[in-house]
């Protein structure tokens, strides 16, 4: 899978994480990761092989988007989705999509490769856009799933989506400026 790197040695290189080899060979002290657990294949080979490098009392670390609530960028673009979509069968199927967003599932995770001491944090953050166009054309864009989701529906149905997320991003304008939160889940645990 292309867009995982290691941070550590003589700087960034690509893993191959679709490859069950060791690919490194280092103690570490820490493992970080943003926005990527949704997207492995085996997010599970992935927390033992970060135990597996970590040196004793190393921490791992990762974001992943929060849960979506509404009036929030997931919620909005996603709860749109679901009112108006058309399902198709032709979509893969997918891992859960807040998964590690959940705290107990994530100590759940972190526990069974071996880590002690996990927490999950939300941490807040926004995108700030000029035009309440810009959240559907971010998800429509760049969101993998919501992506595909969208692309799969018929020109009115992905009209009438459009339409409720602009009406829901125009709440949120003021000054010529809409703010969109679009909160991270942030958990990390230690080796011990």
């Amino acid at each position: 899978m292309d867009g995982i790197h290691d941070l550590g040695g003589q700087g960034f290189g690509p893993v191959d994480v679709d490859e069950p080899k060791e690919v490194f060979h280092e103690a570490w002290e820490g493992r970080v990761w943003g926005i990527v657990k949704a997207h492995l294949p085996e997010p599970e080979q992935a927390f033992r092989e970060a135990f597996r490098v970590l040196r004793s009392g190393g921490r791992m670390a990762f974001t992943v988007w929060a849960a979506p609530k509404q009036g929030e960028g997931f919620g909005i673009v996603l709860g749109a989705i679901t009112e108006h979509e058309v399902p198709d069968p032709s979509l893969p199927p997918a891992p859960p999509y807040f998964r590690f967003a959940d705290a107990a599932e994530t100590h759940r995770v972190f526990a069974s490769a071996g880590f002690i001491a996990s927490a999950t944090s939300i941490v807040p953050q926004f995108w700030r856009h000029s035009t309440p166009d810009e959240v559907f054309a971010a998800f429509s864009e760049g969101a993998v799933r919501a992506t595909a989701m969208l692309r799969a529906q018929p020109p009115d149905r992905q009209q009438a989506i459009r339409r409720i997320v602009r009406r829901e991003v125009e709440q949120l304008g003021a000054n010529g400026e809409y703010v969109i939160p679009v909160p991270a889940a942030l958990s990390w645990a230690r080796k011990p």
